[in-house]
């Protein structure tokens, strides 16, 4: 665990509020927050901001535990909150499936993408449902007609014109 995440917990603890009560009040999700706990990510200040409003505690404080300030001086190291730092966790599981997939030479992504799309459409069946896609990439029966432009779908984009061409 990192310091911060434990100044977090300890707190919390001794305040007697639960994770997800704590998560409501900053305005963060609960996995947000457990990740920040366990040390797992460095949260931007202006989350810590959030954080130190819910828990009534000094944001300076909390930016030392982060290591945005040093204990000797709060001049140094003041970060930008409209340039926070760089984050190496990223949130969604799809995306570590696609930096693994894009890290493959160009002849394996066909076969891991033929692969996990076979896999796919078998645990579909096997949960009853079947997804089918109309040729412009919308799903069948989404009753949507606008075109999807979400990073997603812009990432299912990008692989299917790998395997494409």
């Amino acid at each position: 665990m990192s310091e911060l995440g434990d100044e977090i917990k300890r707190i919390r603890g001794e305040r007697g509020i639960s994770q997800r009560t704590l998560a409501r009040k900053a305005g963060l999700s609960n996995t947000t927050l457990a990740y920040i706990e366990a040390g797992e990510t460095n949260p931007r200040p202006d989350t810590l901001e959030k954080i130190a409003k819910a828990l009534d505690i000094s944001y300076e404080e909390l930016l030392i535990k982060a290591g945005y300030l040093s204990p000797d001086s709060g001049e140094d190291k003041v970060p930008e909150v409209s340039k926070p730092p760089q984050m190496e966790f990223t949130k969604h599981p799809l995306s570590r499936l696609v930096a693994k997939f894009e890290a493959l030479p160009p002849e394996y992504q066909k076969v891991a993408f033929a692969l996990a799309e076979a896999q796919i459409d078998k645990l579909a069946e096997l949960a009853g449902t079947k997804i089918e896609f109309e040729k412009d990439g919308r799903r069948k029966g989404d009753g949507c007609k606008r075109r999807r432009t979400g990073r997603s779908y812009k990432k299912k984009r990008r692989m299917e014109a790998i395997f494409r061409g």
